[in-house]
C-alpha cells in the first residue's frame, strides 16, 4: 500500500482572529485528534505557557533550532498531518525561512490564515495594544491614520503583501484563506479551522473555547491609554480597581464611526476584491453588511469622578497632577 503523504498545516493568525482559541482547542484535544484525525499538534510544555504555541515555537525557532527539528524528526511517523500555529510568524521574516526548511519531512505544506475585514481588525486590534500588548497612547484617530498610511510594527492591513510574501514562499495555491466574519450561524473560528484541515469535531472533543475577549467599556479603554506613559502596569491595574466604571454596554464598544468605516473600506475595496480573486476564487472577501455599523455613538467623555480618582492617585505614586493637563473632555 502506498505511504499517504505528510502533510503540515501552518497556521499564522492572523493577530485577533480566533487564534488562542484555536490553539486552546487543540492542545487540550491533543490525544484525541491524534488518535481519530491522525493529525499531530505540536505539544507545549506545562512549564511554558501552555496551552498557546506563540512564544513556545518562538524559542524553538530562534533560540534552539536543533531542538525544533528533532520534534518532527522523532514524531514524523506518528501521523499523517501535523499542525503548528503562532502568531509570531507574521511579525519576522525569519520564521517563514526557518518554516519552509521543513519541507524535507514534508510532502504538502500548507498556510492557514484568517483575514478579518479591516475595520473590525482596526478596532480589536486597537483595545489589544492599549490595553496589554504595546500601551500605546495615541487616539484611536491616530491608529486609523497610521495604519492606512502603513503599518504599526507588525500590524499591517495590508494583507496582498502578506499574502504574497507567504506565497512566495510556500506556492500561491497551498494558501488558505479564512474571512474571519464569514462564519455560518453555530459555527466559530475552531470549528471552521478545524473543517478546513480535516479534524472531526464530534461529540467526544472538549469543546471549551477560550475567547481573548476585548474590553467593553470605552472610559476604561480611556483612562488606560492616557495613563501608559504615566504609570507602570501594575499601577495602572491598582488604579482600575479603584475606578468607578459603569457598564454602558452590554457587547464590546465599537470604536469606528460610520465616516472613518466608509474610510477603511473605500481604502481596501480594490485590495480585497484582489484576495478574492486570486486566493479564494470568490467574488467578495467580506461581507460588506456589518451589524456594527448601527451601534457607533461619539464617546461621552471621561468622569468628573474618575479625572479625580486618576489625579489623585497620580498625585501619590508620581507626586504630579498630570491627568488634568492630559485630557481635554470631560463629563
Amino acid at each position: 500500500m502506498e505511504n499517504k503523504k505528510k502533510k503540515l498545516f501552518i497556521h499564522i493568525g492572523l493577530h485577533k482572529t480566533g487564534t488562542s482559541s484555536i490553539q486552546r482547542f487543540l492542545h487540550i484535544n491533543r490525544e484525541s485528534i491524534l488518535l481519530k484525525d491522525k493529525i499531530y499538534y505540536l505539544p507545549v510544555p506545562q512549564d511554558d505557557i501552555a496551552p498557546w504555541q506563540h512564544r513556545f515555537l518562538n524559542k524553538l525557532m530562534v533560540e534552539n533550532e536543533s531542538e525544533f527539528y528533532n520534534y518532527f524528526e522523532k514524531n514524523i511517523n506518528v501521523a499523517d498531518n501535523f499542525i503548528i500555529s503562532s502568531e509570531c510568524f507574521v511579525e519576522n521574516d525569519i520564521y517563514r525561512e526557518k518554516l519552509i526548511t521543513l519541507s524535507r519531512f514534508f510532502d504538502e505544506m500548507y498556510v492557514v490564515v484568517f483575514l478579518r475585514r479591516q475595520d473590525c481588525w482596526l478596532e480589536s486590534l486597537y483595545k489589544q495594544v492599549v490595553m496589554y500588548d504595546h500601551r500605546i497612547d495615541f487616539s484611536f484617530e491616530k491608529w486609523i491614520e497610521i495604519m492606512l498610511n502603513g503599518k504599526y510594527l507588525y500590524f499591517d492591513c495590508n494583507y496582498l503583501n502578506t499574502l504574497n510574501l507567504w506565497a512566495g514562499y510556500f506556492g500561491k495555491r497551498n494558501i488558505i484563506v479564512i474571512p474571519y466574519e464569514d462564519h455560518v450561524p453555530g459555527s466559530n473560528s475552531v470549528k471552521v479551522f478545524c473543517k478546513k484541515i480535516g479534524i472531526n469535531i464530534g461529540k467526544t472533543y472538549k469543546a471549551e473555547i477560550y475567547e481573548n475577549k476585548s474590553v467593553n467599556n470605552r472610559e476604561l479603554l480611556e483612562i488606560v491609554r492616557l495613563t501608559n506613559k504615566l504609570l507602570y502596569i501594575k499601577w495602572q491595574h491598582e488604579l482600575i480597581n479603584y475606578l468607578v466604571i459603569e457598564n454602558d454596554t452590554e457587547g464590546e464598544i465599537n470604536l469606528v464611526s460610520k465616516t472613518n468605516r466608509d474610510l477603511i473600506l473605500n481604502n481596501y475595496k480594490a485590495m480585497n476584491s484582489k484576495i478574492a480573486n486570486e486566493f479564494t476564487q470568490h467574488k467578495c472577501l467580506f461581507n460588506d453588511n456589518h451589524p456594527k455599523q448601527l451601534n457607533w455613538i461619539p464617546f461621552k467623555g471621561i468622569s468628573k469622578i474618575n479625572k479625580i480618582i486618576v489625579d489623585e492617585y497620580l498625585e501619590r505614586k508620581t507626586g504630579s497632577r498630570l491627568f488634568f493637563n492630559t485630557i481635554n473632555n470631560t463629563r
